[in-house]
């Protein structure tokens, strides 16, 4: 058995000691749903893309995915009905204080629960294409050979974790984590980039316009109408739980039906957005892609207490070599993390497949020459392009590596 010094050692052969605390504690309940349930959905799935091999085909419409769709264009009706109700009421009856006192009332609801888009973070820098032109010209040649339109900004936050939306109806935006970006190689970020505009091209509801948007809109609504907020004297306790205690029921319950609904077809967008990745970065970039991924818990602990320790100054080169450091492990150990994320069904977060299955559906397909390239030079052309923006996000003060 290869011995490492700082890892587990454990056996190749009989699975000896491969994850010691879960031969002490086991499995705990939310592991075991969560295998369950992710089990059933997305071993489904991948047998059904090994089988067919349509890897590059688009969502299909399910029920579950129209009934998503049909709800929240409803949301967004509600709001537009109360603001009509609202008109017709004050234009109809000025001259009533009933209809008037209702009117205003569903004025100010109408506006209160309106759609709503999250504004940007005030201290996260969002590039254009002027102020980072050669990130640009790659983001678009990867949404050109994945099939899609390109984004119009780019946040970038130090988290280890990455994800499109779409704002308005012609504005996409991706946000970069700095300590992924930093721990991936030039062809890796590719594969990074076609993933998350590969959602785009295969029809994921959750990152569109109007299921994702409805499913932001809802959490605003739940959280304004939140009983508990309205404390302190009885009036303020009567309206918020006599008042809007339904209310907050029904957008809690919406919120709820719709998340469960677009998670049907999640599973299959993201084995779908994998395979647009290795498609444009080729399959070795996807596959290391998704191995950090795979390590990113430990990246983010060893980087947090470099931090705290105040031993790392994540503005300076140090802080780059650090992140790199931290997922610079040996095979054999990167062999044992591999077979505990299958024992604990390890994935980033409830719409993602488990990782062991997406690193068996990347070795499925084999794409050798990559279609999009990055050479260390663009790469290095990049990062200077965005050494200006990371140092006025660490200029702001002390930032954990967030992960999300």
């Amino acid at each position: 058995m290869p011995v490492h010094e700082d890892h587990v050692v454990w056996c190749r052969a009989c699975d000896w000691n491969v994850a010691p605390e879960l031969f002490v504690f086991g499995l705990d309940r939310t592991a075991e749903r969560r295998a369950e349930v992710a089990g059933q959905r997305a071993e489904e799935v991948y047998q059904e893309l090994v089988r067919t091999g349509d890897f590059g085909r688009r969502s299909r419409w399910t029920a579950a995915r129209i009934a998503a769709y049909a709800l929240s264009c409803g949301v967004v009706g509600a709001s537009v009905g109360l603001a009509g109700g609202a008109v017709a009421l004050l234009v109809t009856g000025w001259w009533n204080p009933l209809s008037l006192s209702l009117g205003l009332a569903l004025l100010f609801f109408s506006a209160v629960l309106r759609p709503w888009v999250p504004p940007l973070h005030p201290e996260l820098p969002t590039l254009d294409r002027q102020a980072a032109p050669r990130l640009f010209a790659l983001l678009d040649k990867v949404a050109r050979e994945v099939g899609t339109r390109g984004v119009d900004l780019v946040v970038l936050e130090p988290g280890f974790n990455a994800y499109v939306t779409s704002r308005r109806p012609r504005q996409r935006l991706l946000c970069v984590g700095l300590t992924l970006w930093e721990t991936l190689t030039p062809q890796q970020r590719v594969a990074l980039l076609g993933h998350e505009l590969g959602h785009f091209t295969n029809g994921d509801t959750r990152h569109g316009l109007v299921v994702g948007n409805a499913l932001g809109t809802l959490a605003w609504w739940r959280h304004w109408l939140d009983p508990g907020r309205w404390r302190g004297g009885r009036l303020r306790y009567w309206f918020g739980h006599g008042v809007l205690r339904w209310p907050w029921y029904a957008a809690d319950g919406l919120l709820r039906l719709i998340d469960r609904l677009s998670l049907r077809d999640a599973t299959r967008a993201e084995f779908l957005a994998d395979e647009l990745a290795a498609r444009t970065a080729s399959s070795e970039a996807a596959h290391g892609l998704t191995e950090r991924l795979l390590h990113a818990d430990r990246a983010v602990e060893a980087l947090d207490a470099l931090l705290m320790d105040g031993l790392l100054d994540w503005r300076r080169k140090p802080w780059r070599e650090a992140a790199r450091a931290a997922l610079d492990l040996p095979d054999h150990e990167r062999e044992r993390l591999l077979r505990v994320s299958q024992l604990k069904w390890h994935y980033e977060d409830d719409t993602h497949p488990p990782t062991h299955l997406r690193l068996a559906l990347a070795e499925q397909r084999a794409y050798d020459e990559p279609r999009v390239t990055c050479t260390r030079q663009q790469a290095e052309a990049i990062d200077r392009e965005l050494a200006r923006a990371i140092a006025a996000v660490a200029a702001r003060g002390p930032l954990r590596m967030r992960r999300k």
